[in-house]
């Protein structure tokens, strides 16, 4: 569960040398004088007390030194970690093992284990994501060169994706590839964040939930970059879309930039394929009608020079990529921004006309600088040779106008339209007369007489495939709307179609035509393969059960990795197990209906070399994981053949998404495995699961084998080195294997070694299947101190097992027993034992009472404290400040009523005192007399404790710091001094010292609270805007309801409801807002 194991036996390889003195006998002679005693003593007091099972009197020892010195040797913090954390005080602890590894040469095993520590502490005992996340942060891209601080990435960037925090993920990603992880690790066990990373960045502007980009995301995702050999494609793109992004908010905000042009061209010139996608980085992240502020601040900024690398990029591309393209040059409104139109930009004018073919095709726009009705007839007459092929409403009406003549005569243009131009024309008689008629008639100036209209309404009425034509329906038979289909196909690809609005009325018979598909993917034209595409994209349909089945997915995604199977597991079971929806669902467990077309289609290109990036990534969204053996054997073939190369990036990952293993090569194959907890601890976990029983009288079948002490040395073993070496940190239910053991060997001292090694390692969790007596029966009997401080934690959280809460008062009983004889190891085991507490009400079946069972935990812990000397007043009784000392010593032992009384009697001796007290019962006074309004109090102490804080040989922690401080601001906000308040909130906030301390936000939500009681609402509502940015969960709930407040008091009730029933929503037991 977590990491001691390894920093234990870490410390029994750093040949420490050993001294003749016992732990006991170096306590006596440093306790006189232990403030002065030197680092070199202090470290041999720690080692012995760490060997000899007393680490909590070691602790307790260099805490005393720790107030008056700061250590050279980081070697001394380290071993105080270790003895903090043996003792059951976890917190200590883990602020110890970051403070060494301030000094620490992060390439040692030291430094190694206490990365390990630190991370496994916070997130498995002390449940502080938030502290956790923030070591990562600020302290774990320095670290990553200790091997097994990157068994914690994969939480680390999970927990990043989660915050959406891009800067960290960004710099996670180049500290992993700095350390020197292997390109094949980087592609096993991180793509999934350069995806979310490239995404996430290639969002529109101003997308909603996506925080602005910053100077840190630019400068790491600029590192990233540089530093992805192994993926030069997405390096590239990284670099273009933070660059863009970037320009275009700063662009937004007013500010002076320049357009990021080199990333532009350095992406364009090696991937052309992604024209579109940097135009529409330029656009703002793409052409919807949101999200992409206002686009003239940045559309129009050297438009010429933006342009130059995706024009310079049109010669490379393959039809269908053109073809992808040229939409948003054709189309006037494609970015839905009167300025941001392509065609007005010069350059790309000066392109189009010296390349007017690329007009003249099915799939080709009317590329046009400016409408067709301001151009002159001479004009016109030019276009008529590239826009023959031309399918685009548009070309109808200019071809229609040459037909008028330069005298515009309509008579002769509608007879064009309804005659060789009725195959371009939209279907629906509403559209005919608003988007041809009506301009037509406009542009020749018409006005008819009563005859003419009659006569012009004959041929116009005249014309057939109005919307009233049904040319098929989805239920006929297949046969039936195949003729209909390869009819329209066949005038369609004609050189003259004759068949008026063949290409709508084409459209909407392949929607329900599926039969059609693989016709049209033989067919190696562009305007068969981009009909095909939006078929399969848009959604197809028919009368088979199937396409009912598969819901929405009968929509493929032919640009990302979207698998259809995985969707439908998703919605109907909320995980990726398809076994769990083909038991619940069998019907939807198919393939796609068209997975084999694609399939053969794909094989074709395959021969052909002349694979396309969006019919592989569709085939690959199609699939199914059974029966899969011709769909293994095209994969395999695809990517040892040299067009593999030519498809983009997004194919490469969603291949390897899906096929896995298929792909996989030795050498990556062998990172899977090692992450792998049921292969690398397979042959732990191929032990019993239950012990060995002899057969009963008269049985006749042989006994059940036992495992002998070999077997199970051999197999705990390799499950503890293989847990060590795994790329990633795995838990492993062995447990009841290891209980399964036979008594001897379970006590054998090298068996027994190892299983306490493996507790030690965090990766076996306590509560499982095993029955914890049988272990607590092996600690008993051997009565090893140092065992027990390793293994109270998972004693304890065995209990967490209802079944075998029956054996709380057996664990209770040990803890008690070990008062006298081992009073540290029972301070460790009360202490654990408080923080684990199984949290289930009273259990009479099994005797458990949890009020009164803690009861009887603090009582131990104050007796073992006082076994060991720790409650020792170090003042005879009648100096003036031993009240001061025993008030201490109440408070630890929870008497607080007590340690007040004494306190509040001899205050005047508190002060004098304070560097010899425990900071966290100062803390406690300090607030007591706060709550109690006592002004000369609170300022006499609260200015005692900043001083020393302040000082270089400080002990107190940042979090202690900011506490003091914080508290400082209260006293000020007590006494109405609000503009004091807020000057001491705003310093502790902007401390950089405290950068990544989550403690600091209290600060920021003090500061709010400041502003909202000075009536100054919009600085209140701004700061609690820029907390909710930070995006520290922690704080999301607390932000929330202060913004709440502020709204109340802005008498704007409404807000503060939707804020308030907000947090309900995610924590309907929040005692704030319920009681609001």
């Amino acid at each position: 569960m977590f990491g001691v194991s390894l920093g234990l036996v870490v410390f029994g390889s750093l040949a420490v040398p050993a001294t003749a003195a016992t732990f006991d006998e170096q306590r006596k002679a440093v306790t006189a004088s232990i403030e002065t005693q030197s680092e070199k003593a202090i470290i041999s007091l720690l080692q012995a007390g760490i060997k000899e099972g007393k680490p909590t009197q070691a602790i307790a020892e260099t805490q005393k030194w720790l107030r008056q010195n700061m250590p050279k040797d980081g070697m001394l913090l380290y071993y105080a970690g270790q003895a903090a954390e043996l003792s059951g005080d976890w917190k200590n602890g883990t602020a110890l093992y970051q403070q060494y590894l301030k000094k620490a040469d992060l390439k040692s095993a030291t430094a190694d284990d206490a990365v390990y520590r630190v991370y496994s502490l916070l997130i498995h005992r002390l449940k502080d994501v938030s502290g956790a996340y923030a070591f990562g942060r600020n302290e774990g891209n320095r670290v990553m060169v200790c091997p097994r601080a990157r068994q914690f990435d994969s939480w680390f960037l999970d927990e990043a994706v989660r915050r959406k925090d891009s800067a960290a993920v960004a710099a996670r990603l180049h500290a992993g590839i700095k350390a020197g992880l292997p390109s094949d690790l980087l592609l096993v066990r991180y793509s999934s964040y350069f995806n979310w990373l490239l995404e996430n960045l290639s969002s529109y502007v101003e997308m909603p939930g996506i925080a602005p980009v910053t100077a840190e995301l630019v400068t790491n995702c600029k590192q990233l970059s540089k530093v992805m050999s192994f993926n030069p494609e997405m390096a590239l793109r990284i670099d273009w879309a933070v660059s863009v992004k970037a320009y275009n908010q700063a662009k937004i905000a007013g500010k002076v930039i320049l357009p990021p042009l080199a990333e532009a061209k350095a992406l364009l010139s090696k991937y052309p394929h992604y024209a579109l996608w940097v135009q529409n980085g330029w656009g703002g992240g793409g052409n919807s009608r949101h999200y992409r502020g206002d686009m003239a601040k940045y559309w129009a900024d050297d438009i010429d020079s933006k342009m130059a690398p995706i024009i310079a990029a049109v010669p490379k591309l393959t039809p269908i990529q053109l073809a992808g393209l040229m939409p948003s040059w054709g189309n006037p409104n494609y970015y839905h921004h009167k300025e941001a139109t392509p065609t007005k930009v010069n350059a790309v004018q000066d392109y189009i006309k010296a390349n007017p073919k690329l007009m003249n095709s099915r799939t080709s726009p009317v590329l046009l600088e400016k409408p067709w009705s301001q151009l002159t007839f001479e004009q016109l007459q030019q276009l008529v040779p590239h826009l023959a092929q031309n399918s685009r409403q548009q070309a109808s009406l200019i071809l229609a106008a040459v037909a008028a003549g330069k005298d515009k005569d309509f008579d002769k243009a509608l007879t064009a339209i309804v005659g060789p131009e009725a195959w371009r024309l939209p279907q629906h008689h509403d559209q005919r007369n608003a988007s041809i008629y009506g301009p037509l008639s406009k542009y020749c100036g018409a006005k008819p007489t009563d005859e003419e209209k009659k006569k012009w309404a004959v041929k116009w009425a005249a014309l057939g495939g109005g919307i009233s034509t049904v040319d098929a329906k989805k239920e006929d038979p297949a046969a039936k709307r195949l003729s209909v289909f390869r009819k329209f196909w066949a005038d369609y690809k004609s050189a003259q179609p004759k068949i008026p609005s063949v290409h709508e009325r084409l459209v909407k018979v392949l929607a329900f035509t599926p039969e059609a598909i693989p016709e049209l993917l033989a067919d190696q034209s562009v305007a068969a393969q981009q009909l095909a595409r939006n078929a399969i994209v848009t959604g197809m349909s028919s009368t088979d059960p199937v396409w009912a089945e598969i819901e929405t997915t009968n929509k493929v995604n032919a640009s990302k990795y979207a698998p259809g199977i995985l969707f439908l597991a998703q919605r109907h079971t909320r995980s990726d197990n398809v076994l769990e929806l083909k038991k619940r669902f069998p019907k939807k467990c198919v393939p796609h209906p068209l997975e084999a077309a694609l399939r053969k289609s794909v094989a074709d290109d395959l021969k052909r070399n002349s694979l396309a990036s969006w019919k592989v990534m569709a085939w690959i969204n199609m699939q199914y994981p059974e029966d899969n053996v011709e769909q293994v054997k095209l994969i395999q073939a695809l990517v040892k053949s040299p067009s593999w190369k030519t498809l983009s990036g997004a194919v490469h990952s969603g291949a390897r998404q899906w096929f896995k293993k298929e792909l996989t090569t030795p050498a990556q194959l062998a990172v899977v495995d090692s992450s792998d907890p049921l292969i690398v601890c397979k042959d732990l976990l191929a032990l019993p699961k239950k012990a060995a029983v002899a057969p009963k009288k008269g049985d006749t079948s042989p006994a059940a084998a036992k495992v002998d002490v070999a077997t199970a040395v051999a197999a705990l073993t390799k499950a503890i080195d293989g847990a060590k070496k795994s790329p990633v940190r795995f838990e492993i239910n062995a447990s009841a294997q290891i209980c399964a053991l036979d008594a001897a060997v379970l006590s054998d001292p090298k068996v027994f070694s190892l299983i306490v090694d493996l507790i030690e390692l965090r990766i076996i969790p306590a509560a499982g299947e095993a029955n914890p007596l049988i272990l607590l029966t092996t600690i008993q009997e051997k009565q090893d101190p140092v065992v027990i401080h390793k293994v109270a934690y998972f004693l304890w959280d065995s209990m967490r097992v209802i079944r075998y809460q029956g054996y709380l008062p057996q664990t209770l009983a040990f803890a008690k027993s070990l008062a006298d004889e081992q009073p540290s190891a029972a301070y460790a085991m009360a202490l654990t034992g408080q923080a684990v507490f199984p949290p289930q009400p009273v259990n009479k079946k099994h005797k458990v009472d949890p009020t009164r069972d803690t009861r009887v935990l603090k009582t131990l812990r104050s007796q073992a404290a006082m076994n060991m000397g720790l409650m020792v007043i170090p003042v005879a009784k009648n100096d003036p400040t031993y009240p001061i000392y025993k008030s201490q010593g109440d408070w630890l032992t929870g008497n607080e009523d007590s340690a007040w009384e004494l306190c509040d009697e001899n205050w005047e001796h508190l002060i004098p005192t304070i560097r010899e007290l425990n900071v966290s019962y100062l803390n406690w006074a300090l607030q007591r007399v706060i709550y109690s309004r006592d002004e000369t109090r609170q300022e006499d102490l609260v200015k005692a404790l900043l001083a020393w804080s302040a000082e270089p040989t400080s002990p107190l922690t940042p979090e202690e710091k900011i506490g003091l401080e914080i508290a400082y601001g209260d006293i000020a906000m007590q006494r109405g001094q609000l503009r004091e308040a807020h000057q001491i909130y705003t310093k502790t906030q902007e401390n950089k010292a405290y950068e990544g301390v989550v403690a600091r936000y209290q600060a920021t939500l003090r500061k709010a609270d400041a502003e909202r009681i000075g009536k100054d609402f919009d600085s209140a509502l701004k700061t609690l805007g820029l907390l909710e940015l930070e995006r520290i969960p922690e704080m999301w709930s607390p932000a929330r309801y202060a913004r709440a407040v502020v709204n109340y008091d802005m008498e704007e009730y409404d807000d503060a409801a939707d804020d308030i029933e907000s947090i309900l929503a995610r924590e309907p037991n929040h005692a704030k807002p319920k009681s609001s």
